[in-house]
């Protein structure tokens, strides 16, 4: 408002100006008309505006310096918000002023003066304090550019990026120099890292074993390494700006393709294809393909790797080979080969396993569950055997019995070996079985027959020893029986004189070899004669004989005596089985092999079947009178006949005797 009104006296004060000039102008005329007074009153008002002007143009000074305050303190507001380095120096070299930026950068505090940013070793060591260079600016009036490099307290270096502008007034000549300082060290650092990172690249390029060129958009290559120079034989300077010649015409599509693949930004990692050498050889290679983008995410080329894996191909090609030859021959053993993981987990498992074992080859999962399916006696010397060799290391055999998926005990035979990996490290265990069932058969009959030689040794002796003084016996017992007033003892002692002869004479029939003449016989007719002798001592016994005799059975080729003997000790066998009484089953069916069965099932006390094995076995028998010649000699004569045969039996629940004779073909 002040100065409002100070301009609103400036139109009086130039009418009174305007009033004096006029005057004084036309002085004679009113010197002549006017008196000393009136010149005295116009010389006042003359004084009085002028003193006024005075007071008009102090208060204009002052107006106009708090202008130019405010001004400056606004520039230096503006200059102190700027994020660079900023201060400006005389052409002496007096640092004139410095911005917050440039304080905080020598001082450490943003309100420095800058005398005392002119005092720092920092500022000393920079470039904006040589002198020189200030000269240089001042003498081309051109601006000087360049990076200095500042030393921190802790060893560390800071880039600022110095400019030196020289500023000259046009009025006063008075010239002086602004710098301007940019921090750059943030990018200077990242440009040595991308400098590093640059040459760690390349030698990584050149130092790779696998083949490495760069393609741009159009298929054309733009740089290669030493390595695809050696794996296939181009030069980079052969291939560059030029489609790759390694690709095979059948194979362009395949390429272009997966070129088209990688330029829509998917990545492929480990084609195998063929590519080929300069020489024309196909070399098999792993390729492995990526995108390269530009700093807008846009893709400019292709980076692609190529690894030589022709050896590897070979070798692969080889234990191919040699694994379809190992597999054939395991395929076709007899022997069962599986091989199981430390936890157990089964890899593989031959075929044979199904054909042995009866269960499909889908059912051994784990080895460990195939425990429950050992003999029960057995299954404890399995688990140690695993153990052993879990903890030593080594091969280990064992024998045990494995339940069939038919329901009977199978022998085997088993080798457990560890598998090591070119560490020593156990990576599995190989299991190899075989089937000894029919050995252990072999054992078996080997033993019988031994066990059969040394009881026709004996008999020898037996009955040359003990039959004639029986004789004389007999002869004397009977010429007692006449003369005896109880004769019962002398009916007892022939009875048992009887029995003793009767055992002798089965030794005799095992000690020599029996002249036979095998002739065609109808089995259904030696089974009713047998049956008939044995009708009495059925009764005696309570028993009632059940038969089933199929019409028309064929006829087989035996000795009818021997036949009618094995008939008639099983079926003894079977009564004496039955002391209270009981069932006796007789049948007698054709098979579909050519074969004859004679089926003799009793419903008596049974046999254990753990017993079943032994039966037949010299003197081995479960009749608390028996002596388990009969058995044995049944089978004899049977297997002499080209036979066999089968008992099965249960505790309580009776004995079935099946004898399976070769029938002559119709």
């Amino acid at each position: 408002m002040k100065q409002t009104g100070t301009l609103a006296l400036f139109p009086s004060f130039l009418a009174v100006v305007a009033l004096a000039v006029l005057t004084a102008s036309n002085w004679p005329v009113l010197s002549s008309l006017l008196n000393g007074r009136l010149l005295f009153g116009v010389l006042a008002a003359l004084a009085l505006a002028a003193f006024l002007f005075v007071l008009y143009l102090l208060r204009r000074v002052r107006q106009l310096e708090q202008e130019a305050r405010y001004r400056e303190r606004s520039f230096c507001t503006y200059l102190d918000a700027i994020p660079d380095l900023l201060f400006i120096k005389s052409k002496t070299g007096e640092l004139l002023y410095v911005n917050q930026a440039a304080s905080e950068f020598f001082v450490g505090e943003r309100l420095a003066a800058p005398n005392l940013v002119a005092g720092t070793d920092r500022y000393r060591q920079s470039l904006c304090g040589c002198r020189e260079t200030d000269e240089l600016v001042f003498q081309t009036g051109e601006p000087l550019r360049r990076v200095e490099v500042f030393v921190q307290p802790d060893g560390s270096a800071r880039y600022v990026d110095m400019l030196k502008v020289p500023v000259v007034d046009a009025l006063t000549q008075y010239a002086a120099l602004l710098v301007l300082g940019r921090d750059i060290t943030d990018q200077k650092r990242a440009e040595l890292d991308g400098l590093a990172t640059k040459e760690l690249l390349e030698s990584f390029l050149q130092q790779t074993p696998d083949a490495i060129s760069l393609i741009d958009i159009n298929g054309r290559v733009k740089r290669v390494n030493q390595a695809s120079e050696i794996i296939f034989g181009y030069s980079e300077e052969e291939l560059i700006d030029r489609p790759l010649p390694v690709i095979p015409p059948h194979l362009q599509e395949e390429a272009d393709y997966y070129h088209q693949q990688v330029l829509n930004g998917k990545r492929i990692i480990g084609l195998e294809t063929i590519r080929f050498h300069k020489s024309g050889r196909p070399l098999h290679v792993s390729l492995s393909m990526a995108p390269i983008y530009d700093v807008e995410g846009k893709v400019i080329g292709i980076a692609g790797s190529a690894r030589d894996i022709t050896e590897r191909k070979r070798v692969e090609h080889r234990l191919r080979v040699s694994e379809a030859k190992y597999r054939l021959i395991a395929e076709n053993m007899t022997d069962m080969i599986c091989v199981y993981e430390e936890n157990g987990a089964v890899t593989y498992m031959s075929p044979s396993h199904e054909s042995i074992l009866g269960y499909p080859l889908d059912q051994y999962k784990r080895v460990y569950d195939c425990l429950k399916l050992i003999h029960p006696d057995d299954r404890e010397s399995v688990r140690q055997a695993i153990a052993d060799i879990r903890q030593t290391r080594e091969m280990a055999a064992v024998e045990f019995r494995f339940l069939h998926s038919g329901g009977h005990w199978v022998h085997l035979e088993s080798r457990c070996k560890p598998i090591v990996d070119e560490t020593g490290r156990v990576i599995s265990f190989m299991i190899v079985t075989r089937d000894i069932t029919e050995k252990k058969r072999a054992e078996e009959l080997l033993r019988q027959s031994d066990m059969l030689s040394a009881v026709g040794q004996l008999a020898a002796g037996i009955a040359h020893e003990i039959r004639n003084p029986l004789t004389a016996l007999r002869g004397f017992i009977q010429l007692m029986q006449s003369s005896a007033e109880d004769k019962r003892y002398c009916g007892i002692m022939l009875s048992e004189l009887d029995r003793i002869n009767l055992i002798v004479s089965e030794l005799l029939l095992l000690a020599k070899p029996q002249a036979v003449k095998y002739q065609q016989r109808e089995v259904g007719s030696i089974l009713k004669n047998v049956l008939s002798l044995l009708d009495s001592q059925a009764i005696l016994n309570n028993i009632q004989i059940h038969t089933r005799i199929a019409e028309k059975l064929p006829p087989i080729t035996c000795e009818e005596n021997q036949m009618k003997q094995v008939f008639i000790n099983l079926c003894k066998n079977a009564i004496e089985a039955m002391p209270n009484g009981g069932h006796l089953r007789v049948e007698a069916e054709a098979l579909d092999k050519g074969e004859v069965r004679i089926r003799i099932k009793d419903t008596g006390c049974g046999i254990d079947p753990e017993r079943i094995p032994r039966l037949g076995e010299p003197f081995y028998t479960t009749k608390e009178k028996g002596t388990g010649l009969g058995l044995m000699v049944s089978r004899r004569i049977i297997e002499e006949h080209g036979g066999r045969i089968a008992i099965t039996s249960e505790p309580e629940q009776g004995t079935t005797v099946d004898v399976i004779l070769p029938a002559l073909a119709g």
